[in-house]
């Protein structure tokens, strides 16, 4: 069975990528921005999120306490949910914006809560039966 692809959306600075990377490890395929979108041109970048946020087989969007806006993880998060991924987001802000919440699978304002609850999904037989195909 091919593995699934985890889009990495969120903040592009404080590293949070590489510890669910450590954490997940081989279980999924890892589509993140920092190194798998052309960071030299927006344009490019924009495309490359498009093809990523389009085609992965759930998102976790990590929208941290000191990212003031989360505009361009919202759109991930749109794209990967008009594409049938499930999304988990983690909102570390005080108040969870309902319409994002509204949009993914799961919510959480623990980064280790939600990557908890991923491993699971990937390990159980039943988070297998679930495509977005069907």
């Amino acid at each position: 069975m091919n593995k699934k692809l985890l889009y990495l959306a969120g903040g592009m600075y404080s590293g949070w990528q590489d510890k669910v990377k450590a954490r997940l490890g081989d279980l999924v395929e890892y589509f993140d921005p920092r190194t798998d979108a052309d960071q030299r041109c927006l344009a490019a970048l924009t495309v490359d999120d498009i093809r990523g946020a389009t085609s992965c087989d759930l998102m976790l969007a990590y929208f941290e306490k000191d990212n003031p806006s989360g505009l361009g993880m919202a759109a991930e998060i749109g794209m990967a949910r008009a594409s049938g991924a499930r999304i988990y987001l983690v909102d570390e802000h005080s108040h969870i914006h309902g319409f994002l919440a509204a949009l993914c699978t799961r919510v959480y304002t623990d980064l280790d809560a939600a990557l908890n609850v991923i491993e699971r999904d990937l390990t159980s037989s039943r988070y297998f039966s679930w495509s977005k195909d069907e």
